[in-house]
């Protein structure tokens, strides 16, 4: 085996052993690079730009001593690579069972053999080489990642521009959608950053079911109130799911496009799903579309399809999603800014902070008004109610 890649590393407070070991190792090691240190100060200075692939530490080495070292070593996420092999004394146990509860690889008594030493390097060498290979590895898999997801995306602009060409003004209308589903799906909180990522995408493909259509309803809202415009819009999610069902990575968004048309109340299509049997991010997008296309297609004012959406809660819509639209329309309006409000969390709120917004749990129960000035008492009230019934959203606050 070559070791022309391997560095090695001795700090042990006795130069002269510290000397002993580092001649062994350059012998039994030839091609490696070896040193020796006695300050452990100045070899933890010089440790992040000289980083050796094994470290020979002496327990006893001076300053913080050999398992403070290693732990922090081990605690440093640019060193922890380094395989350390504790030096103990033979006829004290409890040594080894510090070593290795303070982060070291192996150890090995003193004083040690030849053969000893080598066969505890000899085995830090092969784990270091494998640790390189999983580097390697992984470095290659993060390339390939990087490259699928390249690659995706070109896929996913190439559809988005079929929709653009074939739907002239849906441009406007996907962007909408798209920033209005993940600011929802972000303030929910109970999604992931994966799944953020699949309703981003499923917003930006939400309308490719369309492609379908005939000319005389390409600009038509596939639903109103909850019902589909005419017999064709049915098959509107079927035909975009069906477009993405072969690529495993749009798996995921293809089953929240499928499901978008869903009501809350099971009378939707294509499966007649109901309640928590609908993927979140397809009642998140739902109420995002069918509030854009009020405003898009209808020419309904922003209240006037806000209201619209709201008066179908529990039927079309599950409310918290259509709660979560309300709050974001406001924290976007010229208005909400010109209060110079902030949003904070419940556990940020202090006694005679004003509120800006009314504060609503998941279950739609308001726990305070806007306008109202926080109290000790009320606060203490808002946080224990929120450990079984979330606050949905953010709590607004005015900055006075």
């Amino acid at each position: 085996m070559s070791y022309d890649v391997i560095s090695i590393a001795i700090l042990h407070h006795d130069a002269g052993t510290a000397a002993h070991i580092q001649k062994l190792l350059e012998r039994l090691f030839t091609g490696a690079s070896v040193s020796a240190e006695t300050d452990s100060a100045q070899f933890s200075k010089a440790l992040e730009h000289n980083q050796p692939s094994i470290l020979l530490c002496d327990m006893h080495c001076g300053g913080r001593g050999g398992p403070a070292l290693c732990a922090e070593i081990k605690e440093s996420a640019l060193l922890n690579d380094i395989y350390i092999i504790m030096l103990v004394d033979s006829t004290v146990s409890d040594e080894r069972v510090e070593a290795l509860s303070r982060g070291a690889d192996d150890f090995l008594p003193m004083p040690a053999t030849p053969d000893e030493l080598l066969a505890k390097v000899q085995a830090g060498a092969r784990i270091v080489r494998l640790h390189d290979q999983v580097n390697i590895e992984r470095k290659r898999l993060r390339r390939l990642t990087e490259q699928m997801n390249k690659d995706l995306l070109e896929l996913l602009e190439v559809a988005v521009n079929m929709v653009h060409c074939r739907i002239p003004d849906s441009q406007q209308t996907q962007e909408r959608v798209i920033q209005a589903s993940v600011w929802i799906a972000r303030a929910f909180e109970d999604l992931g950053e994966a799944e953020i990522e699949d309703t981003r995408i499923a917003a930006s493909l939400c309308m490719l079911g369309k492609l379908v259509l005939p000319d005389n309803l390409i600009n038509q809202p596939v639903v109103l109130e909850g019902k589909a415009t005419t017999e064709l819009m049915r098959q509107v999610p079927i035909y975009a799911a069906r477009m993405l069902e072969p690529s495993k990575r749009l798996e995921n968004a293809a089953n929240i496009i499928k499901h978008i048309y869903e009501n809350y109340d099971g009378s939707g299509f294509p499966d007649r799903l109901k309640l928590y049997e609908i993927p979140i991010q397809s009642r998140i997008i739902r109420v995002v579309l069918d509030y854009v296309n009020y405003r898009d297609i209808l020419k309904l004012d922003p209240l006037d399809a806000l209201d619209a959406v709201k008066r179908q809660d529990n039927h079309v819509f599950d409310p918290r999603f259509t709660q979560l639209l309300d709050e974001y329309l406001w924290t976007i309006s010229s208005e909400t800014m010109a209060k110079n409000v902030r949003a904070l969390k419940i556990y940020e709120l202090e006694d005679g902070m004003r509120i800006a917004r009314d504060i609503v749990t998941n279950s739609g129960m308001k726990l305070l008004s806007a306008g109202s000035v926080c109290s000790a008492k009320n606060i203490e009230r808002i946080i224990s109610h929120a450990s079984s019934d979330p606050i949905l959203g953010a709590v607004y606050v005015f900055k006075d």
